[in-house]
């Protein structure tokens, strides 16, 4: 079926998608909502992802294929992006699928609200576990609410110690006119380019909308290149710091920004990544006098900690201030 003019732009990165580019793919071209278009950008795949993409598109005439060299997830979006026509933009990541109502649900909810930018709810399907979603902001929001979520909970929030928000591009729908300035405010990050991206957009938009159904599955498998570590993610991560704060010209999200950076990206590298490459407390130390060296560090740690999580987060962050690495590891990392 050929639509001449889609309403909704569906964008799918693909490097090495393997087995599950297929559920992905097809759980699209089965919305219950057929007024769409799907590109699929194969990012250099080596494994026959590319060839898949294109038997996509000779069964269905909804399906375009751009075949490029690696140069990243960013990248491959924003090919997509200047690829694709539609008004609304819809990104999916090739390992995850939709719900077969995502696009009528979403779609209704925008035009309704007359929203720049809907999210909805997600599964998180971790591991062959199964799925759980987990609450998060729901209603229509314009401006003035959508500063009150931001400054409250778009990025950690209390409550659920999670982000208020969704901070991925998938699980969204925007218009058109916001796409583009938000992949540019990612580009050149290999992690945490979507969530720059979100952020630049929800700064921008005039209104939001939040649906309370889960509607996308979100696949975590062994092996994702986001759950390895090496240094580069060091200097990556606390780039995507940097603009963050560079977005924020009206400090709505200082603290919350600080408290998930602490969390999420110091305690989860140095507790979770590093001690599954690096072995050894003598490793870990020599890794933690590199990553000292860095000014994006440098420029985090010496910040003021204006809230506290408790005692224990306490101790963490000063272990690392004063750079006392081998009590950390020793208490911290070898006993976990």
């Amino acid at each position: 079926m050929t639509t001449n003019n889609p309403s909704v732009s569906f964008i799918v990165p693909v490097y090495n998608a393997g087995g599950l580019l297929d559920k992905c793919v097809d759980s699209i071209l089965t919305q219950t909502c057929g007024d769409f278009e799907v590109v699929l950008v194969d990012d250099g795949s080596t494994d026959g992802s590319g060839d898949k993409c294109d038997r996509f598109a000779e069964n269905d005439s909804r399906v375009m294929v751009v075949h490029k060299k690696n140069a990243g997830v960013a990248a491959a979006r924003f090919t997509g992006f200047s690829t694709s026509r539609a008004p609304w933009v819809s990104f999916v990541d090739a390992d995850d699928y939709l719900a077969p109502e995502f696009l009528q649900k979403m779609l209704e909810a925008g035009k309704k609200h007359d929203a720049d930018l809907v999210s909805c709810r997600y599964y998180n399907c971790k591991y062959g576990k199964a799925p759980t979603s987990a609450t998060r902001v729901t209603g229509f929001l314009k401006r003035d609410g959508l500063d009150e979520v931001l400054k409250n909970k778009f990025l950690y929030d209390r409550n659920t110690r999670a982000a208020g928000i969704p901070i991925a591009l998938w699980a969204k729908l925007i218009k058109r006119e916001f796409v583009e300035p938000g992949l540019l405010a990612g580009q050149g990050l290999k992690w945490s380019e979507d969530s720059t991206g979100l952020f630049y957009m929800l700064q921008n938009i005039k209104s939001f909308c939040a649906i309370p159904d889960p509607l996308y599955f979100y696949v975590q498998h062994q092996g994702q290149v986001t759950k390895k570590y090496n240094f580069e993610l060091w200097e990556n991560q606390f780039e995507a710091y940097r603009r963050f704060k560079a977005i924020d010209t009206n400090n709505l999200i200082d603290e919350q920004l600080f408290i998930r950076y602490w969390i999420f990206v110091v305690r989860a590298i140095t507790q979770k990544r590093m001690p599954k490459v690096l072995m050894g407390r003598a490793a870990f130390c020599k890794e933690m006098r590199k990553v000292e060296k860095l000014p994006s560090w440098k420029e985090f740690i010496n910040s003021r900690m204006t809230t506290t999580l408790g005692w224990k987060e306490d101790v963490l962050f000063w272990l690392l201030r004063l750079r006392q690495y081998s009590l950390y590891y020793q208490f911290f990392v070898k006993r976990r």
